[in-house]
């Protein structure tokens, strides 16, 4: 942060905040698996791996 430039965050809004990122990557693994024919039971562990997007 620039010298002088403050923010505040508290611990709700840091827990709240990748909630929509959260809720869509969710979707994206289930019709994933929908598309390819896989039951949401059928899936035992997802390993997300990459960049910051």
């Amino acid at each position: 942060m620039e010298d002088g430039l403050a923010g505040h965050l508290t611990e709700p809004d840091a827990l709240a905040a990748p909630e929509a990122d959260m809720a869509r990557i969710v979707a994206a693994g289930v019709e994933t698996a929908r598309r390819a024919g896989v039951a949401p039971e059928q899936v035992n562990v997802v390993y997300l791996t990459g960049g910051s997007t």
